[in-house]
């Protein structure tokens, strides 16, 4: 099956320069996963598509981007400019803390233009992989295409369920492409627009086994998505992966809704209905899709208070095969899997308990762990499909005038403007009278929006639709508030989560970029609505550092690249809004580089790797800016050109010098491999970069990483013990010796494959190898170990309630603590709330304050947000990075009466 994004969704100027968009056609989506049923009849048990997180190393599914780039861009764009936005977009999905899955690039690849085929890939146990391509050969105004592949026959999933045959959790996702244009100017695709970024995104969450939601999320068709490029994943979205790949602990923390959707009586069922639990106050909107006996259960909901509704989906629209572009169910009871099931259409949206008014509908709770049971309805038949695809835009200057629009409008506490309005069902057809009984309303109480239904109004046809016009007042917010919209008619309702949303500052605008002069590549930007708080982009990597200047610019230090590359220029604030987004230009401000030349490397050590083994790799570079930074999107990584070995370790000793922990796949393929290595807006390519040996007969070989015995963490002080894995090892150690930066070490076997081993303490911190030596001067390759600087020490803690149990300080759940904590920085550098993990009875804690008190102590608070056992001790913990305190304790008091 093949998953597309039709043209993108923003209507910038209503005008001749406009561009009309219709719905996005990727058959994938967001918290409705691709469903695979082992029988036609119920009870239905969802089998996902997913990847198998155990194939991977740390849980990351590693993306490479086709050697064959575009063949044509938009005037003015850069190959490198368009790789760097490929990997913002899949950077965007390890955002997701919630989530197991991790992405990784991968590197430059050659991809021939047929896929290997299902067989192909289980015959050779290839390692699953997303692949970006560029081929045209996709239907006229499609923009992207996602090709998500499993297993040929899934029969055997109709055949389990037995003792000795247990039904899988899962179907296997083996390997996913993403197909781009060549051409990319052909529908004017340049890689600094925010569509095309929000495009990847969305295409990038198909490959990982989403389909499409329909509550506004960047999984949303591009008609009613609100994405935003600063902030693009909703809650729907980071529901819908964190369900699919669940880190430790999430399903706990979050709760569901349950029940049965029915049309017409309870005899018939309704398939494929959206469900959606809409927050009480319209800001968090989470979806579900209904089984074909009409059950359903929206998962992945945080506690509170939800309304509940229920609604068809949007017909189909050309290019689409199913409605909403949302394939249904497989049926794999034959060796050929089938799709017997179609959506129920025709029928009302209504809120729980049944009715057309959010006012009237019931708040349903939701707890943490727990499901709420029978939130069910019965929806009467429709004569038609009523209103559905509404989108909305905010003017900027009044529309007598040409206006300037932005789809899912932010707008600023103070607006008193028109909202406009384009959707089928909202005018009656062929005249520009309003559908009997239309009005609309802001959901939830204490919105910081209100429309003023007196004054809707038909404005006027453009490319044959129409639009209508709603004045729109916004409060005061202190962030980006989402707001949801009811539209009623006499014959039905519509609701549009995220119709726009309320932001507290006005949109960033970059006027000029201009290069500083000095030759350190810090640029000067001048513009309006700038801040120490807006992110400079330059393409798809983030400003190193940004200041800002009294008289309202920004000075800000550009990410690496290389001399002549041409980078687009976009602020973004905290709020969501980038200075692109509404921008009247057809194009950002550029900034180009003066220096340095292009870049080369050469792998200095490790050269020549074996399958079934891991080892260290050195690689050397010149004019390299190799980057270890906090800003993942500039920061270096580095990918070989296979999905059989895998960086288990990357450190950056200097711009020009990296240090890599490898792992080699026992499956991978004799022969020579390419390294790409990405930093910033530079690309770095060594096409024969290292040889792989066939793998050798019981081969011993370290594992990395190497352990720290005590945190679990891949880094030790000197002098602290690490516990290394080691296959293949003998059964006799007499005679072996184990070597950590060229200094002899006490280890003891402590198990089959595992060694404890003491790090010598005159050992400096660094990256060192650690060797494994036979008593005749043979052993494996060689790995790295992080030697790190002495953890911080917490000095002093004390808490609000004060010491009075056992002499320990007493908190409970909303408490503030007071640590003060030396050397949890001892090198000189940098650190900042973000970067401090606190842990409390091992859950992590928020830090509210950071002050440095005098060199490398600090002085640090944070609120306890667990509820843990009263009257119990915990431990509490500080670090930063791999470094950790010894623990302190706390004592549990009685919650407050």
């Amino acid at each position: 099956m093949q998953f597309g994004r039709n043209l993108p969704g923003s209507l910038r100027r209503l005008g001749a320069t406009a561009m009309l968009l219709v719905a996005a056609s990727s058959l994938a989506f967001g918290h409705y996963h691709w469903s695979y049923y082992a029988h036609r009849t119920g009870p239905y048990r969802d089998v996902p598509l997913k990847y198998d997180l155990s194939a991977f190393q740390d849980k990351t599914l590693p993306f490479f981007i086709s050697n064959a780039g575009p063949s044509k861009l938009v005037d003015g764009d850069s190959l490198l400019s368009l790789i760097s936005q490929i990997r913002r977009a899949a950077e965007t999905w390890n955002s997701v803390p919630t989530s197991a899955l991790r992405l990784r690039f991968g590197g430059m690849i050659d991809l021939p233009k047929t896929p290997a085929t299902s067989a192909d890939l289980v015959a050779n146990k290839t390692t699953p992989s997303v692949e970006v391509m560029f081929d045209d050969d996709m239907p006229p105004g499609i923009l992207a295409l996602s090709w998500p592949q499993t297993v040929d026959d899934l029969s055997y999933l109709a055949a389990a369920g037995t003792a000795d045959k247990p039904t899988p959790t899962f179907a296997p996702l083996l390997k996913a492409r993403l197909q781009l244009r060549s051409d990319l100017s052909a529908y004017g695709q340049a890689s600094y627009s925010d569509d095309f970024f929000l495009t990847l995104v969305h295409e990038f969450g198909h490959t990982l086994g989403l389909q499409h939601s329909n509550v506004s999320a960047v999984m949303s068709t591009a008609i009613t998505s609100a994405a935003n490029k600063v902030n693009p994943l909703a809650a729907d979205d980071i529901a819908g992966i964190s369900t699919l790949y669940p880190a430790d602990g999430y399903l706990a923390s979050v709760g569901s809704i349950s029940g049965t959707i029915t049309v017409a009586g309870t005899k018939n069922p309704a398939n494929l209905a959206s469900v959606v639990a809409l927050s009480v106050d319209g800001t968090t909107a989470i979806h579900g899709m209904t089984n074909p006996d009409g059950t359903y259960q929206i998962d992945g909901l945080p506690a509170g208070d939800y309304y509940v509704y229920a609604h068809p989906l949007p017909p189909t629209l050309s290019g689409e095969a199913y409605p909403n572009a949302i394939a249904p169910q497989v049926v794999v009871d034959g060796s050929k899997p089938v799709n017997p099931f179609t959506a129920t259409l025709g029928f009302e949206t209504r809120f729980f308990p049944g009715t057309r008014e959010w006012t009237q509908a019931s708040k349903i709770k939701v707890q943490a762990a727990e499901v709420t049971t029978a939130i069910s309805l019965d929806l009467p038949k429709m004569s038609g499909p009523g209103v559905y695809n509404l989108r909305t835009f905010a003017t900027l200057v009044e529309p007598t005038a040409t206006p300037i629009y932005a789809h899912a409008a932010p707008v600023v506490p103070g607006f008193h403007n028109w909202l406009l309005l384009n959707g089928p069902g909202m005018v009656i057809a062929g005249t520009s009278r309003l559908t009997p009984g239309l009005r609309l309303s802001v959901i939830g109480s204490g919105v910081p929006a209100v429309v003023t239904q007196s004054t809707l109004q038909y404005w006027t046809q453009y490319l044959g639709q129409d639009f209508l016009l709603i004045l729109l007042d916004a409060g005061a917010v202190k962030t980006a508030t989402p707001v949801a919209l009811a539209v009623n008619t006499d014959a039905g309702l519509y609701v549009l989560p995220s119709a726009f949303s309320v932001v507290p500052t006005q949109q960033p605008k970059v006027s000029s970029v201009s290069d500083s002069g000095n030759g350190d590549q810090t640029v000067l930007v001048q513009g309006k609505n700038l801040d120490a708080a807006t992110r400079v982009m330059f393409d798809g990597a983030d400003a190193l550092s940004v200041q800002a200047n009294a008289d309202g610019s920004l000075t800000a230090k550009a990410p690496p690249a290389q001399g002549a590359q041409r980078a687009a220029v976009e602020a973004a604030s905290v709020s969501g809004q980038t200075s692109w987004q509404v921008t009247t230009d057809a194009t950002p401000q550029f900034y180009t580089y003066g220096g340095p030349q292009p870049p080369s490397v050469v792998v200095s050590q490790g050269a020549d790797v074996t399958a079934g083994t891991d080892a260290l790799v050195r690689i050397d570079g010149v004019n390299t800016g190799f980057l270890a930074s906090q800003i993942k999107s500039g920061q270096t990584v580095a990918g070989f050109s296979s999905s059989d070995i895998t960086i288990r370790q990357l450190w950056v000793i200097s711009s020009s010098q990296l240090m890599l922990n490898i792992g080699v796949s026992a499956s991978a393929k004799a022969g020579p491999v390419g390294l790409t290595i990405a930093t910033g807006l530079q690309l770095v390519t060594l096409p024969a970069a290292i040889q792989i040996h066939p793998i050798g007969s019981n081969p011993i070989t370290l594992q990395a990483p190497i352990l720290n015995l005590v945190t679990g963490l891949p880094g030790v002080p000197a002098g602290g013990t690490v516990v290394m894995q080691v296959s293949g090892l003998t059964d006799e150690l007499s005679g072996w010796t184990v070597m950590v930066g060229g200094v002899s070490a006490h280890f003891t076997r402590t198990g089959p494959t595992q060694l404890q081993v003491d790090v010598p303490s005159s050992i400096a911190p660094g990256v060192v190898p650690v060797r494994l030596i036979s008593s005749i001067g043979a052993g494996p390759s060689p790995v790295l170990l992080q030697v790190d600087q002495p953890p911080p020490h917490i000095a002093t803690m004390v808490s609000e309630l004060g010491t009075t149990f056992q002499g320990l300080p007493q908190v409970q759940a909303g408490g503030r603590v007071l640590m003060q904590i030396d050397g949890l920085v001892r090198d000189g550098s940098t650190v900042t709330p973000d970067m401090v993990q606190i842990r409390v009875g091992g859950i992590s804690q928020p830090v509210e304050r950071l002050l440095q008190t005098n060199g490398s102590s600090f002085q640090m608070t944070f609120i306890l947000t667990a509820n843990l056992p009263a009257g119990s001790t915990q431990d509490v913990t500080v670090g930063v990075a791999t470094r950790v305190s010894d623990a302190r304790s706390l004592a549990m008091a009685p919650a407050a009466q």
